[in-house]
């Protein structure tokens, strides 16, 4: 009996070998299905389509971790799912605090008074560590890695704080 995938092992195994040809056959058979993946979770075609690129370059940098006992779609689409998942939780994120971050031209003094006091009420009802990582995550836009180096705390350690500090920010201003 044939493997009905032979044709994908076949180009990934020439992949592995740096036929770029290979590359450019996979791209064609599956791009408009990754893209199809992705637009299902993010619902935007822009982002979509770069996110469907993201998903073909990290492919190709991990095409030496494929293995041939599974479905090649199916390992790729789970990449562009991941990277999908992953972009609509940070624009989430971002959503939930736009009204704290209103840093264009338009706000006014009486936002900006607005904003200052929201800034005091949150501060003080959390810790002052919570406090530092929510205002570097938000207003100075850091990544955990770059708050990691200035706290000197591990990245999962911030996030977890992260999350605790954003849902009793969440309850607390209900």
């Amino acid at each position: 009996m044939t493997n009905p995938f032979s044709k994908d092992f076949s180009a990934v195994k020439r992949l592995k070998n740096g036929d770029q040809q290979a590359f450019e056959e996979l791209y064609e058979k599956y791009f408009r299905l990754v893209k199809h993946v992705i637009y299902q979770i993010i619902n935007n075609d822009m982002i979509s389509e770069d996110l469907t690129q993201e998903t073909f370059l990290r492919m190709y940098e991990s095409i030496s971790s494929f293995e041939n006992n599974i479905s090649f779609s199916a390992w790729l689409c789970t990449i562009g799912r991941n990277l999908a998942l992953n972009e609509k939780k940070k624009r989430q994120r971002e959503m939930e605090w736009k009204d704290y971050d209103k840093t264009d031209e338009t706000s006014n003094p009486q936002e900006e008074s607005q904003k200052k006091e929201d800034l005091e009420r949150i501060k003080s009802f959390l810790p002052e560590k919570d406090y530092e990582i929510v205002i570097y995550r938000l207003y100075h836009r850091l990544s955990y890695q770059e708050i990691s180096e200035i706290t000197g705390e591990s990245v999962p350690a911030l996030t977890n704080r992260y999350h605790r500090a954003v849902k009793k920010i969440k309850e607390k201003i209900k």
